[in-house]
């Protein structure tokens, strides 16, 4: 039985509300936001920015300098901009056009011009060469895992020699059974969560934000199995989910 498309529900998301879809808390909805809002929105990418470095030139590559970034799932540039701060070069991909169009007025708003934002699919198609840094958080557990693994495979694939990578999984959750069940009803059965919706007091045709869980099994081998031996891990929990942030080097040499 196929999935619902996560794209279309993206782009959707891009179009009604982005800052809300990236993060979801009130005072980020549309009909909410306010200059003071989005200053804490994007003083949050600063923080969690010099948050990733710290951590990287402690527990992975003390001098480490990125010259070219990519940034998977950049929606508004709440990552990309603290990001083009440090790297001369900056990639930010997304699946939603819509996304894509705001990040691109935040940048030109502060004068940032070394980022390059591209429309993402699968395969990155749209991205060329390759990076020493590439980062992705809270957005492969978005994307049905099959798909997600695929592109966790097209990431490492880009990632450098000695070039470092973080990216966020979410791998369990607290939720009941029957949460868990009317999740996989809403992304497998046509029309179901558009009813759903009605019955919540939302719009019939609001997007649906998936959750996803991955095989922490099937991520490490990917890891091993292309040269990523060098890893740190921190735990993450969000509302009744569970995940990790790998942060991880390619290494040059062989695994011992």
């Amino acid at each position: 039985m196929p999935t619902r498309n996560s794209d279309k529900d993206w782009e959707q998301f891009g179009r009604i509300d982005p800052y809300h879809a990236v993060a979801t808390k009130e005072q980020y909805r549309k009909e909410n936001l306010s200059d003071s809002a989005l200053a804490e929105f994007f003083a949050s990418g600063k923080q969690q920015c010099d948050d990733v470095f710290r951590i990287i030139h402690t527990y992975l590559a003390p001098g480490f300098r990125p010259t070219r970034t990519l940034e998977f799932g950049c929606g508004v540039g709440r990552m990309v901009i603290p990001f083009a701060e440090r790297c001369p070069h900056v990639v930010g991909v997304d699946v939603s056009e819509s996304m894509l169009v705001e990040a691109q007025k935040n940048c030109a708003q502060r004068e940032i011009s070394n980022v390059e934002f591209i429309r993402g699919d699968d395969d990155l198609t749209g991205v060329s060469g390759s990076f020493d840094f590439i980062h992705s958080h809270v957005v492969l557990q978005h994307i049905p895992t099959k798909r997600g693994e695929r592109i966790t495979k097209h990431l490492i694939d880009r990632l450098q020699a000695g070039g470092v990578a973080v990216l966020h999984f979410a791998y369990s959750t607290d939720k009941s059974r029957l949460r868990r069940a009317i999740q996989w009803v809403r992304k497998t059965i046509p029309g179901t969560h558009n009813v759903l919706n009605l019955l919540e007091g939302k719009a019939f045709g609001y997007p649906l934000m998936q959750g996803n869980r991955y095989s922490l099994n099937t991520i490490f081998r990917l890891l091993q199995a292309n040269g990523c031996d060098h890893s740190y891990v921190r735990f993450t929990s969000y509302p009744a989910n569970y995940g990790v942030i790998l942060f991880f080097q390619k290494t040059p040499f062989p695994s011992l």
